[in-house]
């Protein structure tokens, strides 16, 4: 890969955003606040971001796991704007530990790992949720302990955590960050299954 080239291509194509997310990742250069301001200005009251990142939708929880990741590529997960995602992830965990989308964005289609009450999308929401708590310091909130008991609920004595294959890798992650024995058996999973059939 020609890295060079890459970032030509992004300096020469790409939107004022992903020029500032390149530069941070690749030099650490901190965005201009005029750059972000359109992106901060999409979350929501409740500190969600909305769906398809599309301003006056309803906060999703795969939106606003989209948003940490954007700012974490921008230098800015320190930020009062990622705080406010953050609490909103915890707010809207449920009594049982995971996450779903709320039922008011079924009329939206979203896509399958965000349908709501579709058991493998609450998987594959829950290891998303826990892995932004883990990144950004809440490893010893309750609600992220309470999250690692609902992923050890979904587990398969393969290791291998149900529903979306892509949710094994981001649930040992968090396993791995929580320092926790149960990141085993999904390690020793994943070379098997990693590149099989997908549900």
């Amino acid at each position: 890969m020609d890295i060079a080239e890459s970032v030509s291509f992004i300096e020469e194509n790409g939107t004022d955003l992903e020029k500032a997310r390149t530069r941070y990742i690749l030099y650490g250069a901190k965005p201009e606040p005029d750059v972000v301001q359109p992106f901060i200005e999409l979350q929501n009251a409740d500190g969600g971001f909305p769906f398809g990142l599309a301003q006056g939708n309803p906060s999703t929880l795969n939106n606003t796991q989209v948003a940490l990741l954007r700012l974490d590529e921008l230098g800015m997960l320190d930020s009062a704007t990622a705080d406010r995602a953050f609490e909103y992830i915890l707010k809207t965990q449920r009594d049982d530990g995971g996450w779903d989308e709320d039922a008011s964005i079924a009329g939206y289609s979203p896509p399958p790992w965000a349908s709501p009450g579709a058991p493998e999308a609450r998987v594959y929401l829950s290891s998303q949720s826990a892995f932004w708590l883990a990144v950004g310091g809440y490893r010893s909130q309750p609600g992220f302990h309470k999250a690692l008991d609902f992923l050890r609920e979904h587990q398969e004595e393969s290791g291998r955590f149900q529903g979306f294959l892509h949710s094994t890798w981001i649930a040992t992650s968090v396993f791995l960050m929580a320092g926790s024995q149960c990141q085993m058996r999904p390690i020793e999973f994943l070379p098997h299954g990693a590149f099989g059939r997908i549900p």
